[in-house]
């Protein structure tokens, strides 16, 4: 499993290294795409929450837990870039906009989240949060002039005083200068700060 992190790290990729332990919520053999079938990310609906006191921004670890199925790599114009990569981590801004039960989160200006994404991640998702504060938003997006989509889902929790979580779901899929992609991601999302 080492000589996996090992080429992971300086090549971000190694054929058959995925992650060795995922967190017990996450089913690394799951490929159902329902919850990501892009009319499902593009309809989810508002919450019950009043008021915006969650909107801002918050800086963000992304972790990938899982990455199964064909994630990469991809070339096109010469650059080589892998979708998903186990065990990889970054600090990414987010930005929520919360408009009562309302909720919308644009992602950084490069629209990723996570090593190696290169824009894999849809840059806006829309969604609700609920008073409890469980939120989820979803959203689709392409890459190389449509010949790569991605349908995306966060879903996750945020209490005043308490750091924002989420799981980040995505899949990614379609052929890029012949190479085949059907990627489905999975991260874990926790801001560095907490909210106020």
């Amino acid at each position: 499993m080492r000589l996996c992190i090992l080429w992971t790290v300086l090549l971000g990729l190694m054929p058959g290294c995925e992650a060795e332990s995922v967190p017990e919520s996450v089913d690394t053999d799951a490929t159902d795409d329902e919850p990501l079938d892009r009319d499902v990310v593009e309809s989810v609906p508002e919450g019950d929450a009043v008021g915006d006191d969650f909107s801002g921004s918050y800086e963000t670890l992304a972790t990938a837990v899982a990455c199964v199925g064909e994630c990469g790599p991809i070339e096109a114009g010469g650059t080589t870039s892998v979708v998903c990569s186990p065990y990889a981590e970054s600090k990414e801004w987010i930005t929520l906009f919360q408009e009562d039960g309302s909720l919308r989160i644009d992602l950084d200006d490069d629209g990723h989240i996570g090593i190696n994404l290169d824009g894999y991640v849809p840059v806006r998702l829309n969604g609700g949060i609920d008073s409890d504060g469980t939120w989820d938003v979803g959203g689709y997006g392409t890459k190389y002039g449509g010949r790569l989509e991605s349908t995306a889902r966060i879903r996750g929790m945020v209490q005043a005083g308490e750091p924002l979580e989420g799981t980040v779901e995505v899949h990614i899929f379609g052929v890029v200068e012949d190479t085949e992609t059907d990627c489905h991601m999975t991260q874990r999302l926790v801001s560095v700060e907490p909210a106020e």
